[in-house]
Parts: C-alpha cells; structure tokens; sequence
C-alpha cells in the first residue's frame, strides 16, 4: 500500500495523541502544522517606527487578509497572503499540506500596504486572478488597488486600470455579486479613511455619498473587443452613499425575494449598514428598521443560516474581552450619556461586542432579527477580527471560528490616563515622540483563535482547542488537502502564518458549481441540502470573515447520515439543478447548463392575526434619565408604562378603556370606536403605573382606580398619590376621601374579596424605595367599608410588609380552599404566593431557588390536573448576565453613613483565566467613582479596579452594607402546582429566554382545550452596563396541555407584538375575542385571530 508522507504524519500524531492528552494534551482535533513541514513561513512583521508608524495610520495594526484559489487549475487550493509592510506571498499547493513560495516567479512581489484578497475569474477566461485592497499611505499613488490577472501559466499581470479598478481609496476588502441580476459579476469595494479625530463623537452623519469614507458599487460592463470587463462606478445612482469605517462587507439574500442585499460592519461609532436591494439597481438601508441593536466597534462579518431554518443569519465581532479584569482595562467609549447624544443625532443603538442577529422571516413586508448572541455565548470573544460560520465537526450544523489579538494594547485605560496628563500643554512633535515611545512598551493583546461548537439548540460552546495564541487578522477555509474536511489558514502579525489541519473524523460531500459564461463559478447561487430531516442552506459568495476568501469548493457535513437524500441548486439567473442520492466522500459538480427554468411556486404564508379595529392612540413618554440621578440603577423606572384597563365586557358601545398616562402625557378614557376620548387632568406630573375598572361602591357600574409610581417625582409633592375616580352614570370624578395617602410608588393593584363580604378590596403592591435601592418595599391591604378603603393591618397582615420590588401580581386559588390567595412576583426577590387565612391575615411562602428579576406574571392550569400552575416572565438570557444558586447576581446595600440614602451594588460572577469564577461589581470604574466618589482611594488606578472583587468590598466595606438580596435565576420560568402549596419549576422555551418578557396572557387560541401562552416584552431603558433587551417580536406558545408549549413561527404573528409591549389583553366583544396590545412609546394595536389561519 502506498502511503504518502502526509498520511504517516496524521498516522504519528494520531498515535501519539493518546501520551499528549494523558501527559501534555497538546495534540487536537484542529491543530497548526510546523512551518517546516508545510513550507509557509509568511509573516506579517509590523515594526514600529518614526518613519511609518500607527501615527501616519490609524489601522497600523489591523492586519491582513488571505485567500484560497487554485490558481493553475491542478485541482488543488494555493494560499495567497496579503502583506503590510512586507510582500505579499502566494504559495503554490503541492499536495499533503505542503507548500512552495512562487511569489517573485508569479510576479506578485508587492512594496506597498497591502489589506483585502479577492480571488475571483475577472475576465472569465477559466484561470483565478486576484484583486488586493491597498491603504496606510498617505501619499495616494502608493493606494492603488491592484488587479493581477493569470496568465495561466503562474505568473500574472498587473492590470488593476485596465479594469477601471484602480481606486486610491482606503481599501480594506472586496466582494463580487450580481446586484443587477444582468448575468454578470458586479463589485462591491469596501472602505475606511485615515480620520484619527473625533472617530467616536456623535457628529452630523452624511447619507448623501459626500463623504470621503465611502464605499463603492462597481457595475461590470462586459467588452468583447477587450475580452474582459471594465468596472464603472455607479454608488451615487444605487443610493450607495452612507458613510462608514468599513471593516467586513457581507452579501446574502436576507428576505429571501431573490436579490442580493449587503451587510456592511463599521467600525467606531459609525452605524453599520443593511443595503437592501430594492430590485431596479438601487438599495436602500434599511438597518434601522431591521436591526434593534449593533455592534460598536463592528470588525469582520459572515452571513450564514447558521440554525438551518433556511434563511441568513449575521454575525459581526466586535472587540469584548471575555474576561471582566481585561473588560475594565479596555477603553470603552459607550456611556449612558453617548448613548443619548449619538440617539439623538440619529445614530441607531449600538454595544462593543459581538453580536449573532437571528433572522426571523418576513412578515408584512419587514424583516425581523432577534439579536441572540449573549443568549448563544458567543458576544465576547477578545480583539476579533475574522468570523467566519462553518461546518467543521461535519455534524451539519455551521460552527464558528474567530480570529484575534493585537499587536499593542493602545485601548489601555491606564497607558490613556498617563499619556493624556503627560501630554498635556505639549507641542504635537513631542506628543507624537511620547506616543511612540509609550506604545513601544505596551503589552500584546495576544489572544487564543476560537472555536465556537453549535450545540443546535441557539447556542453554541466554546471549544477550548487552541489554534494559535497571539495576533491574528485574515483568515480562510477549505479542504486544501482534500481529506474532506474544512481546514483553516490565518494571516498573523509578527508570527508565521497557521496552517490548520482538521483531523475530526465525519461524513461529508464535497460539491464545486460550474456556472455560465460571465460567471464561471456560480457566485450568489443558493445551494440546499437535504440530509435525512435535516436541511441545509448555503449562499455562494466566497469574499467572507475579514479582508479574505474562502475556498471554491464546498464541503457539506452529513452528521451521523452517510449520504445527501437530495441537493439543488437555485442558480442565479433562476434556473435549478437536482442531484440525488450523493453517497459521503465524494466530491460533485453541478454543471449551469444542466440546468432548467425554476418553478417559482411558494405559497403565501398566512398571518395569524389581522388588524381588529383601528383606533390612533400611541403612549408617549418624555424622556428622562433615570441614571443622572442614580447612575448605579440596572434599569428605569420611568419607562414602565402603559398600562390598558378594560370594564366589563358586552358590546363595542359599552365596552370602556383606559390608558394610562405618563410624565407630561395624560391618561385616556376611549371606547371601542376611539369615541370619547377623554383626559384624566391635572395628572401630567405623575406615572401611572397601573388602573383598574370595578365597582368600588356596588351602585352597579364600574369606578376606576388608577395607580401612581415612577422615578420622575420622587421629592415632589403628592407625585405618588392614587386617584380613585368615582362613575356617576358615565361621568368620573376624582374623590378626595375615599383613600388613604398614598407616598410610596407602586406597582400593581388588584380588586380581591380577601373576606369573602360581598364587596371588592384592593391589593397595591410597593415599586421601589429609591433612597434605599434593592430594599424590600411594603405592599397594602385595604378594606372596602362601603365605597371608603383603609389599610388592614395587624400581626397576621405583617408578611405584606417589606414583601418586596413587586412587578406584577395575581388573585388566584392555590389551594383550592375558596379562599383568595394572592401570587406575587418581583425584582430581586422569590415567586412568592399569599396564602390567605380565611380572611384574618396572609402567610408568606416563598419558592426556595426562584429569585429573580421577575417582571410578569400568569396563572392558569397548564398540565390540565385540576389546580392552577403558573407562569412567570423574567429578564431573559440575553443580558450578558448569568444566574444560578451557586452564581448568583447579588445586590448590596452601600449606606455611606447611617443618616445617608444607600444605594445598591449590583455585582456578578465572572470567569478568571485559569477557568475559574470570581464576583465583581458590574460598572465601569467611571461609573463607580461617579456614583460614590469615596471610593477612588480603594481602587486608585484600572488596573487595582479591575482586581476589586466583591469579597474586596465586602472586606473593605462590610459596616456599611445595610442589606442584601439577590438574582438565582434569569429564566422565564414555568412553575408547575405540585399541590398543598408546592411547586416545581423548569424554563420556557429558548425564545421566552432571548429577552426580557414584560406582558403575557394565557388563552385557549386554537381551540383544543389547552391553554396557551402569548409573549411580550423589551426594554430600552436597561443601563448601557448591560445594553437593552430587545430582541423579541411576540411569541405565542401552543400549549400542549402537559405543561410544555409548542412555539409558532414568529414571523407569521405579523407586527402587532413587536416593540416594548408592556401589556396584553383579551376582551370578548358579544362572541368574538379580540386581543390589545400597549406599549411604551408606541401605539396600541387591536386585533383577532385570523379566522383562515391553519393552526
């Protein structure tokens, strides 16, 4: 048998993998070959001098790109490496993983900056060229893009003008697509500037395309006489014209109508940009519609259907160290009053880290993505720069690699610090001598490349496989030695390039696209596979990760299957192709001139819900700062309206609302046909934060009571005062005497016969005591004395006070002695039931494990046992924040002095380097300081701040901490009734958990006898430490009638659960049930059941 030397290679290292994992474990699955076997010694070596330095360039050490090809057609992929201050190199593939250096013979010798690969066949001839960005010098004849076309015998030709493509931009990379869907392949030239002011200030943003950051659109115009195209710049006629830091550029078809859209990653405080390809040569970007949320400091991308639903998914790295000591090391420039600024220059929300956005279909016309990345682990993963999704264990599913590292630390808070006082009153020659000289001595931000596994579930788990720790930028895949798997390539600074070999044993098929005359390889066909139950989605564009190209030929992972059932391709020009029966191990062609006119027939999704009633009311809220005042706070306060009452159900004519106002807004009374509006006056000081309709006085009709709450007004007079408004035959009128004072904010009020009298008496739940934050707050009982109500107090009413920071609060029998008990669910604090002692007083218990952030809460008998279960919203996975009985989110109240206000210390666990886990405070050292100032002298410096741990503060500051409460669970939970008043409790479905759910409501809506949960929530008003929770569009959960829930589709709820939804509601109208929805800042939506809709 004849063995080649790469085989006895893979033979010795398997072999001795077993002594390296039980001695020195050094031996992985996916792990770097000596250059001295593989032949490639490229080095990206970037010295730091006063010639040319980070001085003259702002992205001195950004990197380079890499690229596949096989450039003499022998079947195998040669490497092409981008080079900064050195040549760039081209290795010739000799089989077995080895290469041979051709670069001076290929004439591909470079002296200039150079940053993208593109491999593409530009003149369509059969041969790969290649076309290399260029920046860093100022002087622009040293910027010129070059194009080096193959002259099919390895050399090439420089002919970048030839072309029309030899720009003197700030290039960082390209991409083709046939944007025009003209047959041939159009480029998309990406681009930065060399700005080093103002990079991250909030200034007036410029869509007209007068920016000198712009990107370019390059329509191919096709010549016969020259037998190649030349490119024309036509960015200005396709609206191409936002400016932008471009670090990645991405192409797919996210809402899946045939054309090719665009995602642009951009660094610094520029937006990224979603061009959406409007179908006539234009695009518009519709980012802010699309997308809540983006990365801050947005470095490469990659598109990709990464959970196999069939439809683009976008990843985009950002630079979020994963460790909190290096988080609070790094410069980090967001902060609640940029945030504001940049909001109100128009600028979209946006956080420095990674960020995975799911996309969630099309649904009348829009777009939806759910941002999950916290939620999925994968949102810090150190200074990244290439993400790229693939298959690399061959289980089917897309995994994700990510390189990193960078040469100096300059984000630094300490090195700013001293080299911001050292400077000052400087000339800019010594500035600049001073600025060289300190980034000489910072340190590397050497960092592992990861491998993120996907665990198909939404999640994936970081591998622990090092790869190469150091500094690297570009990166690529393929099966460069034909074994059938993915290997990787990385471009590094100051170290030789890896060379990856993947020795993970799985089926797969390999699969290489033969397209028509002007496009050779099939850029932008869509490839689907379908593997046992399994489908598989790929979009064929190669320019991917960060300044680099991927491999030509396709590997498809098979899993435990040992063949593809079926694979089409969907070709550009919309015709397709079938194969079948694919067996693992092979590789397949699909030939274009196989192919037939595709059968465009799709049937129409049906939406689940259709506009009931139109009725123009929005809540509006005026903005206001929560953190100015209490810049330690998690979250608002002032923003936890509305709410929507509704009296007694009948006809649309009898039927009465109400909204509740906000701060400078008025509550509404309006009926069914938005008649009547009518203005609860004199209320525009306060927050309303919750009204209800019943018959205080039983004279027959209903009488509202509406609740105060809120952080407006908290030293204002009478800013927390109830009003109970009193229904004389349709007229309400405030009553000055039936109610008692009311001084605190509350959350929730609720009618219950506690007694068992005959008449209604009201529960208020207690919101927040803002001079003591975290501490429990007292809840009220009162008493209904014909139509007057007085608090209820006494010994066995005592488990009322200090209850806690209750969110919401149910009326329910728990167990079953037709007595009201009350479940009550809060901040910091445990799902708690009142259980009632035959109307003489209540007795707490508390569910041991379940404290949370609890912000909703329902009740019904979901497992159909006869006793009512519950379920409860929480703030979600999707924060950044971890919770559980061993690492729990704990708040400590800080009073300075026992005559002072205290405030609460929000601290978490966070891993260490050695894999363990540690407690810190959450906030920024600014925001620390800025809040208790006392504090500089405990940690002086970042750097002793970032060793401060809790047990420190503890420690240093324990006489001072007055109490204690904490977070064990951040699930949205379902709490099964066990009876005698015990429950068990297990998560929700993943999307209950991908943000914070702020409003349910339980119905039967398809009519089979189980109920069924509805789902809302987000909130923007979250502290910019942690970043809004915005990711969800409504949820609706068929429930199975066991206690589980079967999750629709999002997109075929349409819009009417989308946004900050703070309430949901049924009222049935004669027989029809119709559904609400209010939310903050939005409008409120009426709507039913689609009656065509198949469930």
């Amino acid at each position: 048998m004849d063995i080649s030397k790469v085989e006895w290679h893979k033979i010795i290292l398997f072999l001795s993998g077993f002594w390296l994992y039980d001695c020195s474990q050094k031996q992985q699955p996916i792990h770097a070959l000596p250059s001295d076997y593989t032949g490639v010694a490229f080095n990206n070596k970037i010295d730091i001098d006063s010639n040319f330095s980070i001085i003259d360039y702002m992205y001195f050490f950004n990197g380079a790109g890499t690229g596949l090809g096989d450039f003499n057609n022998d079947g195998l992929e040669d490497l092409f490496f981008a080079g900064n201050k050195v040549s760039n190199t081209l290795y010739q593939n000799m089989g077995d993983l080895r290469f041979q250096n051709v670069t001076e013979k290929a004439g591909l010798s470079s002296n200039v900056w150079c940053t993208g690969v593109l491999v593409e066949d530009f003149n369509q001839d059969g041969w790969l060229d290649l076309y290399v960005s260029v920046a860093g010098e100022k002087r622009s004849f040293k910027r010129k893009n070059l194009l080096y076309i193959n002259d099919k015998d390895m050399t090439f030709t420089e002919s970048a003008t030839d072309y029309g493509l030899d720009f003197i931009d700030y290039s960082t990379h390209a991409a083709v697509l046939d944007y025009d869907l003209d047959g041939d392949l159009d480029m998309y030239l990406l681009n930065h500037s060399n700005q080093f002011k103002n990079v991250n200030d909030p200034i007036i943003r410029k869509f007209d395309g007068s920016a000198v950051n712009m990107d370019r659109l390059l329509r191919c115009d096709w010549f016969d006489s020259l037998d190649h195209p030349i490119y024309v710049d036509v960015s200005k006629q396709a609206n191409i014209t936002v400016e932008g830091f471009g670090l990645g550029i991405g192409v797919a078809d996210f809402n899946i109508d045939g054309w090719p859209d665009l995602y642009i990653s951009n660094d610094f405080i520029s937006n990224d940009i979603l061009y959406i390809n409007q179908g006539d040569g234009t695009f518009v970007n519709e980012i802010n519609r699309i997308l809540s949320h983006q990365s801050f400091n947005g470095m490469g991308n990659d598109l990709a259907d990464f959970n196999n639903d069939e439809l683009p998914d976008i990843l985009v790295v950002d630079m979020l160290p994963r460790t909190r000591q290096s988080r609070v090391m790094m410069a980090n420039n967001l902060n609640t009053n940029l945030q504001s600024a940049a909001a109100s220059m128009g600028y979209e929300p946006q956080y420095p880290r990674n960020t995975l956005q799911l996309n969630e279909g099309v649904a009348l016309g829009i777009n939806k993505f759910s941002e999950i990345g916290q939620y999925a682990n994968i949102s810090s993963s150190d200074w990244s720069w290439a993400p790229l999704f693939a298959d690399l264990n061959l289980d089917g599913s897309k995994d994700i690699f990510v390189s990193n590292g960078y040469l100096k630390d300059i984000t630094n808070q300490d090195f700013i610090a001293y080299r911001k006082n050292r400077s000052t009153f400087s000339s800019i020659k010594k500035i600049d001598s001073l600025y060289l000289a300190l980034i000489q001595d910072l340190d590397r931000v050497n960092a592992n490349n990861l491998i993120f596994w996907n665990k198909n579930d939404s999640t994936f788990q970081e591998s622990g496989i090092k790869t190469f720790v150091g500094v690297s930028s570009g990166a690529t895949y393929g099966d460069i030695d034909l074994d059938g798997d993915i290997d990787l390539v990385t471009n590094n600074s100051n170290a030789e390039a890896s060379i990856l070999e993947n020795s993970i044993l799985g089926n797969s098929i390999g699969l290489k696209l033969k397209g028509s005359k002007f496009n050779r390889r099939g850029i932008g066909s869509v490839i689907t596979a379908f593997v046992n139950t399994q489908v598989q989605k790929f979009e064929y564009y190669l320019s991917r990760g960060y300044m680099s190209t991927v491999g030509e030929v396709m590997v498809i992972g098979l899993g435990e299957y040992e063949f593809v059932d079926s694979l089409r391709v969907d070709w550009y020009d919309g015709n397709s192709s079938w194969l079948y029966d694919l067996k693992n191990g092979n590789t397949y062609n699909m030939m274009h001139d196989l192919s037939i006119p595709r059968k465009r027939f799709q049937e129409e999704d049906t939406f689940l819900f259709v506009e009931a009633q139109e009725i123009n009311l929005i809540h509006e809220e005026l903005e206001y700062d929560d953190f100015d005042r209490y810049p330690l706070l998690p979250w608002k306060y002032s923003n936890t309206g509305p709410n929507l009452t509704i009296s007694s159900e009948g006809s649309k004519d009898s039927i009465l609302f109400y909204l509740t106002g906000s701060q400078g807004f008025n509550g509404i009374f309006f009926d069914f046909l938005g008649r009547n509006e009518e203005r609860v006056t004199g209320r525009a000081f306060v927050e309303e934060t919750d009204a209800i309709f019943f018959d205080c006085d039983n004279d027959g009709d209903e009488d509202l009571y509406i609740l105060s709450g809120g952080t407006e007004n908290i030293f204002k007079k009478g800013a927390y005062q109830d009003e109970l408004l009193i229904n004389n035959n349709g007229t309400f009128t405030i009553s000055q005497d039936r109610i008692e004072s009311t001084k605190i904010p509350g959350s929730k009020i609720l009618t219950i016969d506690f007694d068992r009298d005959g008449d209604l008496d009201l529960f208020r739940t207690g919101q927040i005591d803002l001079q003591a934050y975290g501490r429990p707050v007292d809840s009220w009982l009162y008493s209904n004395e014909e139509g007057s109500f007085s608090s209820v107090l006494g010994p066995d009413f005592d488990d009322l006070k200090d209850l806690g920071m209750v969110t919401d609060a149910k009326v329910v029998d728990i167990n079953n002695d037709q007595w009201p008990d009350i479940a009550v669910v809060g901040e910091w604090m445990e799902v708690t039931i009142l259980f009632n002692s035959l109307g003489k007083g209540f007795k707490k218990r508390s569910l041991i494990g379940s404290s949370g952030n609890w912000r909703s809460l329902v009740t019904g008998d979901f497992d159909n046992d006869g006793d009512l279960d519950l379920v409860a919203g929480n703030m979600g996975l999707n924060s950044g924040l971890n919770a559980s009985q061993e690492f729990p989110i704990r708040l400590f109240g800080y009073c300075p002095r026992l005559d002072s206000n205290c405030v609460g210390i929000m601290t978490t666990f966070y891993p260490l380097i050695d894999g363990k886990y540690a407690s810190f405070p959450i906030y920024s050292r600014s925001t620390m300081l800025r809040a208790l100032n006392n504090f500089q002298t405990l940690f002086p410096s970042y750097q002793a701040y970032a060793q401060f741990t809790t047990n420190d503060f503890i420690r240093q500051q324990g006489d001072k901490i007055l109490y204690q409460n904490q977070i064990q669970t951040l699930n949205s939970s379902y709490f099964e009734n066990q009876g005698s008043g015990n429950f068990t409790f297990k998560p929700l479905p993943k999307v209950f958990q991908w943000s914070s759910v702020e409003a349910l409501l339980v119905s039967d809506l398809n009519d089979d006898g189980y109920l069924d949960l509805m789902a809302a929530g987000n909130n923007s008003g979250i502290n910019v430490t942690i970043g809004n929770l915005d990711a969800s569009k409504g949820i609706l959960a068929l429930g199975t009638g066991e206690g589980d829930f079967k999750v629709l589709p999002t997109h075929l709820l349409g819009d009417f659960l989308s946004g900050e939804v703070r309430n949901i509601k049924k009222v049935m109208v004669g027989e029809v049930p119709y559904l609400s929805t209010a939310s903050n800042n939005g409008n409120l939506n009426f709507f039913k059941i689609n009656p065509f809709f198949k469930w």
